[in-house]
């Protein structure tokens, strides 16, 4: 019974989601085990999504000159299995994203 309770304490405790961001000023050589803090942002949202896991989030900044052009695909592996582990990808706060 012990071994039982290990287990489930051991493996079924819940994940932490993630929080990713990309910006103009971003670098897509940063690792996605870096790209949580501001200094080290992804600089395609192609790039960003492929940091994503089921439940993350992935924050845009806003364009203060030019736009992101890019066609972006979120494979189904990343966009969660439920409306509990959605993942979520949307401009920082305040800012716009063209």
């Amino acid at each position: 019974m012990k071994k039982l309770i290990l287990f489930f304490l051991l493996f079924c405790l819940p994940v932490k989601a993630a929080t990713y961001y990309v910006s103009k000023t971003g670098n897509n050589n940063n690792a996605c085990s870096t790209t949580d803090s501001a200094g080290t942002n992804k600089l395609t949202i192609t790039a960003g999504v492929g940091c994503l896991s089921s439940g993350d989030t992935l924050i845009i900044h806003g364009v203060p000159s030019g736009t992101y052009t890019e066609q972006v695909i979120v494979p189904a592996s990343k966009s969660g299995t439920s409306w509990a582990t959605a993942t979520t990808i949307k401009a920082a706060l305040g800012e716009t994203v063209s």
